[in-house]
């Protein structure tokens, strides 16, 4: 599940599906037999990639064993507890979204991390993730998340996803000189004046309705100076 900003010259389309049915095909059993077919297949191979998104496992305990694995993708899974993956160090990417992990304590762990998605969690401590100097990417939108103070200790983030987040405040990015891509589509923030600082911002997602002449007048800006400025609509699809 990687951040993907569509390389369009003005319209990105956000297709919202709350008000349909969004339920997993098939049943626990045929889930978890494809999680294990996938873990079956991983292990024979010695994969550095394991994708488990929506499949399922029984013991996630099985994981840990597997010093191949590189990049792990739980999400939408019944996967809760990461201390189950100590001492897995060499994780570059870490998939955990929409699964029902709670506590983010363990991801010191995972110091080598680039990646590291984190949306649709109920969690309410994100601070954890300020050890992980490492991180190229974060998504962490459609989520209570609110503080972007802990970016300012990700000096190498490229990547930010914050989505459908609680974040109204931008000025702790103001000045930042990692981020390239910035995912900020849905939120309440009136100030985007921080966006002006951001010296080597490339290319932003956001909603264009009901702008103020002062954040249109930002955008213009940021246009002028290269920035691609991608429009996002909702549609609902069921």
């Amino acid at each position: 599940m990687r951040i993907t900003f569509i390389p369009v010259a003005a319209l990105a389309v956000s297709f919202a599906l709350s008000a349909c049915n969004t339920t997993s095909g098939g049943t626990t059993q045929s889930r978890e037999e494809r999680g294990q077919a996938i873990l079956a297949q991983c292990i024979a191979s010695e994969c550095q990639r394991l994708d488990l998104d929506g499949a399922r496992l029984p013991d996630y305990n099985v994981v840990k064993d597997l010093p191949h694995v590189r990049a792990l993708m739980v999400s939408y899974t019944d996967f809760s507890d990461l201390s189950v993956l100590e001492g897995n160090a060499q994780y570059s990417e870490l998939h955990i979204g929409a699964s029902n992990v709670t506590d983010l304590t363990a991801l010191h762990n995972f110091p080598n991390l680039k990646l590291l998605h984190v949306q649709d969690l109920d969690v309410t401590d994100y601070t954890p993730i300020r050890k992980l100097k490492n991180l190229e990417e974060l998504a962490i939108g459609q989520s209570a998340f609110k503080d972007l103070t802990l970016v300012r200790n990700l000096p190498r983030l490229k990547r930010l996803d914050i989505e459908r987040s609680d974040v109204d405040d931008l000025s702790p990015l103001k000045g930042n000189k990692s981020i390239e891509e910035l995912e900020m589509s849905f939120l309440e923030i009136e100030d985007l004046s921080p966006l002006l600082s951001m010296r080597n911002l490339k290319r932003i997602t956001f909603d264009m309705e009901n702008l103020a002449d002062d954040q249109k007048a930002i955008l213009d800006t940021l246009r002028a100076r290269g920035v691609e400025v991608e429009a996002v609509e909702i549609i609902v699809v069921c």
